[in-house]
């Protein structure tokens, strides 16, 4: 019977008893404990009850010390305080043994102390204080209520004595048997463990040896398919690797085809820089023509002050040529005259007079004449100057010819390396169309490992399958045989490839692209007859959670 139930029904049950075995085991720790604690704290109560009572038996001595005061000192007033206030707290004491005593022999000793206590109090307050307050107290009536109330305090303080004797007592029964009780419930707590791990390892060795006897006839025939499946694999692997290479050739290519593209790039961004510098230095040579332009602007208006200096020059040289000529003829006249005054010469004087004028209209004519000399001068040398600023200019914009002429030829030998670049990528994309060729053929053999994989899938399906019968019980979804039966043979293995290439013919490539139309040069993958996880291996949710 337990041999056909479901392995699920089995850990269950299995499960259950455990639990229900342990379940019985803490409700009777439970209980018990109840009753350790019930007994703990009756030892307890005991053993408070038993220390108040043994600090009560120092009251009887404290009343004999009061007595004795009273009897030797005479301070009647000091002693009746002292008496008052030992008498409330023997009081509260007496009255809180009362409550503590619970057993006969406790009872016995408190009604012994009690009365001793009510005898101590009455000889004290009615005979002893009456007489020593009196004054006339003879010594033998002193000493007799003396014996007297010492006997009676000595009878207090051995009922005292007794009751926290009984106490004590109580509270060791109370101990043994907390410790008595304690003893057996955990030999019976561990009892019940013991036979709660004997009844689990009994569970859990024949739900090992259930399962181990159905799982062994399954292991050699899983093995032998593991290790096909591992050689499949292996197949699989080789060829992932070769697809792994051709991977990296196209890596390579494409990282040459990127190096061209960067050179490419660098030499077109160099072009254009020529083409800012040669727009440049026109612009520079264009502003070097205008300077030019100016200079011979300013070399004309030098040349022109020049022939407006050389002008006036002549007209003062004829002003200078004007007063010559009168002074010749003033000298002339004075001349004449002085040879007809003879030795009167008053004549004489006004000519001479006339003469000095015209020296200085000569004087001031010549200074004129030397200053408009000197601003021919200067315009002279304004004019080289000017001149000199052309041929610098002229200089300049020849010299920027040459640069432009010189950038022209930059410029075309960068052109050049550009139709260089172009030829690197054509080759680089041509060797990347021969790498994905190979990885076509590679595809290929990954399929026809893939087929044979899908057949070792079939029969490790059997395998599950029967493993499922096994799990489910002899009984159970109509799977399986009597006790195991017979391993079923796996299903047929279905004769259809698992990927398929389409066929793609190599041919020139005039523009870059492919024969077949795919721009990219990747192989077309048509899956033909592909199987999910569920149909190789079919467990649903819940048959998992059962396995």
């Amino acid at each position: 019977m337990f041999r056909d139930m479901k392995l699920a029904t089995k850990l269950t049950g299995s499960f259950l008893v455990v639990v229900a075995l342990t379940l019985i085991v803490c409700g009777y720790n439970q209980v018990k404990l109840r009753v350790i604690q019930e007994l703990q704290r009756r030892g307890a109560e005991s053993a408070k009850a038993a220390m108040a009572a043994q600090e009560g038996t120092g009251m009887a001595a404290r009343v004999y010390q009061v007595i004795a005061h009273a009897t030797i000192n005479r301070q009647l007033d000091e002693s009746k305080h002292a008496w008052d206030e030992m008498d409330k707290v023997m009081a509260r004491n007496l009255k809180a043994f009362q409550k503590l005593a619970d057993t006969s022999e406790e009872k016995e000793c408190l009604l012994q102390a009690t009365g001793a206590y009510a005898e101590v109090t009455l000889l004290f307050e009615k005979e002893l204080l009456p007489l020593l307050e009196s004054g006339n107290a003879a010594a033998d009536k002193v000493c007799a209520l003396d014996a007297r109330l010492e006997g009676l305090t000595t009878t207090l303080q051995e009922s005292l004595v007794g009751f926290a004797a009984a106490l004590a007592a109580e509270a060791q029964t109370a101990d043994a048997e907390f410790n008595s009780r304690a003893q057996a419930i955990a030999a019976f707590s561990l009892l019940l463990s013991a036979v709660i791990v004997v009844v689990a390892f009994s569970f859990g060795v024949g739900l090992s040896v259930s399962i181990s006897r159905a799982l062994r006839r399954l292991v050699e025939p899983l093995s032998r398919g593991s290790e096909q499946v591992r050689s499949a694999s292996d197949q699989v692997s080789g060829a992932s690797q070769s697809l792994a290479q051709g991977a990296s050739e196209q890596a390579s290519s494409l990282e040459e085809t990127s190096s061209a593209l960067e050179e490419m790039s660098s030499m077109t961004q160099q072009n254009a820089l020529h083409a800012n510098n040669a727009d440049r230095l026109m612009r520079e040579t264009k502003l070097a023509v205008g300077g030019g332009v100016e200079s011979m602007e300013r070399m004309s208006e030098a040349i022109e002050k020049i022939k407006n200096s050389a002008t006036e020059t002549a007209k003062i040289i004829r002003t200078i040529d004007e007063i010559a000529f009168q002074t010749n003829l003033l000298a002339l006249n004075a001349a004449v005259e002085a040879a007809r005054a003879g030795e009167a010469g008053k004549g004489f004087a006004v000519v001479a007079e006339e003469v000095r004028n015209l020296a200085r209209r000569s004087a001031e004519a010549a200074k004129n004449t030397a200053n408009l000399i000197e601003g021919a001068q200067k315009n002279a040398d304004a004019g080289v100057k000017v001149t000199q600023d052309v041929a610098k200019s002229l200089s300049q914009i020849q010299e920027s010819s040459g640069k432009v002429a010189a950038l022209v030829a930059e410029i075309a030998a960068a052109s050049k390396e550009q139709a260089q670049g172009i030829e690197q990528v054509n080759t680089a994309v041509s060797e990347m169309d021969k790498v994905v060729q190979q990885n076509a053929a590679n595809a290929e053999e990954s399929a026809s490992a893939s087929d044979e994989l899908a057949g070792h899938a079939h029969e490790l399906n059997g395998m599950v399958e029967e493993l499922m019968a096994i799990i489910h019980g002899a009984n159970g979804n109509g799977s399986g045989g009597g006790n195991g039966g017979a391993r079923r043979a796996p299903a047929p293995l279905p004769h259809a490839p698992a990927l398929a290439m389409a066929p793609r013919a190599r041919a020139t490539r005039p523009h870059g692209g492919n024969s077949n139309g795919h721009r990219g040069g990747k192989p077309e993958l048509v899956t033909a007859n592909s199987q999910k996880l569920e149909e190789v291996i079919p467990l649903d949710d819940a048959e998992l959670k059962h396995f």
